[in-house]
């Protein structure tokens, strides 16, 4: 169970404290988390409650959340070499030989960098996540925006740092 947090530092919250890393290892053995965002103007994590609306016998009107939907959308997500493109790589392989069944089989990690004032950061691993590639192209660049739609089990942890190349590791459940 994840314990109550304060929200870190002085003032306003900034942007680049609200991350996404994503196993773009061919190896699920050897994951290898990047955290994306290279070039990206628009990211938004919305959760996507479940709610149901009910009224009772006495006419009194409830509602439930019963589930959250979570999902991130990363745009425009410019296509680049080395490290910022090796998701990108990957979701064009993905795509080119129509294994469309790889787009739900992804880890990705959720991290709070704004919970403490530096490393280690919060973070919650989703070990079934599914990528959608909404479309391919631009005007100068070549742009990949994508949707990233967090499933499957949950492991709360925290990662190393919040650029590149992190490690998660898990938090003992109390």
């Amino acid at each position: 169970m994840v314990t109550k947090k304060e929200i870190a530092g002085l003032g306003d919250v900034k942007r680049n404290k609200l991350l996404c890393a994503v196993d773009v290892s061919d190896n699920a053995e050897t994951p290898e988390y990047v955290v994306i965002g290279y070039k990206v103007s628009s990211s938004n994590v919305e959760f996507n409650p479940n709610v149901e609306k009910t009224a009772d016998i006495l006419g009194a009107n409830y509602s439930d959340v019963t589930k959250l939907e979570i999902s991130q959308t990363f745009e425009p997500h410019r296509l680049t070499t080395g490290e910022h493109g090796k998701l990108a790589a990957k979701l064009i392989t993905i795509l080119r030989n129509n294994e469309l069944e790889k787009l739900s089989q992804f880890k990705c990690i959720l991290i709070y960098g704004f919970l403490t004032e530096g490393a280690p950061y919060e973070a919650d691993l989703y070990k079934s996540c599914t990528i959608s590639v909404t479309s391919l192209g631009g005007e100068s660049y070549v742009d990949m925006p994508i949707t990233i739609d967090f499933g499957g089990e949950v492991e709360h942890g925290t990662v190393d740092k919040a650029i590149g190349e992190v490690k998660f590791t898990a938090v003992p459940e109390a």
